[in-house]
């Protein structure tokens, strides 16, 4: 993502994957230091999550005149400030996209005029996130979603390869450290007990819990 932001343009980026994978963790490291509006989607109202974003815009950019603001839609929200997106790189994070969707089913729909007639012009940086894969496959980036072919990355994010920890640990503490497996989920089956640095040097083998 951080290869994203530095390019030139608008950007739309999906990243999905499980629950309690890591995402909402990594786009908050990734928008930390940069200006960011993150909304936390919510299964309430289009109304409500469309103010509660409004809110946030206002916080991250300093106009005090959308506070309080009436809008329809996200449209003319966003058309308010395009003038500011124009000129200045803005992270725009909606994770748990797909709440906003069970809502308003029509979003996709008007995510796609909204990236089309607005944010395209602008150097938004636009990341779309969820947890159901369904939906983010089949409304996002299914080829019958109306936002197809308009992402700039997509990731769907997986559970941290075992062979991974050797990047994150020093091999003296590593060296330290044992791995107890057992290859059949039965209590008569005999574990298998192995140090991690000799796990770590057989990448893909297993998965980090």
């Amino acid at each position: 993502m951080e290869e994203l932001y530095r390019r030139d343009g608008a950007q739309l980026v999906v990243l999905y994957g499980r629950r309690r994978i890591g995402k909402t963790e990594l786009l908050r490291r990734f928008a930390s230091g940069k200006k960011a509006v993150y909304l936390y989607c919510e299964r309430t109202s289009a109304r409500d999550n469309l103010a509660r974003f409004r809110d946030l815009l206002a916080d991250a950019l300093g106009v005090e005149f959308l506070r309080g603001a009436s809008f329809p839609d996200w449209e003319p929200l966003f058309k308010a400030v395009q003038h500011i997106l124009e000129r200045e790189r803005v992270v725009i994070v909606f994770d748990e996209f797909p709440y906003l969707v069970d809502v308003d089913p029509s979003l996709p729909s008007k995510f796609q005029r909204l990236w089309d007639e607005v944010l395209s012009r602008t150097k938004a940086f636009l990341v779309l996130c969820g947890s159901s894969v369904s939906v983010m496959e089949n409304e996002v980036l299914g080829y019958r979603s109306p936002l197809y072919g308009r992402r700039t990355g997509s990731w769907k994010l997986g559970e941290l390869p075992l062979s991974a920890l050797k990047f994150f640990y020093p091999r003296p503490f590593e060296e330290r450290l044992y791995v107890v497996r057992s290859r059949r989920r039965r209590a008569d089956v005999p574990q298998e007990v192995r140090p991690l640095g000799a796990l770590l040097e057989q990448r893909g083998e297993g998965v980090l819990h």
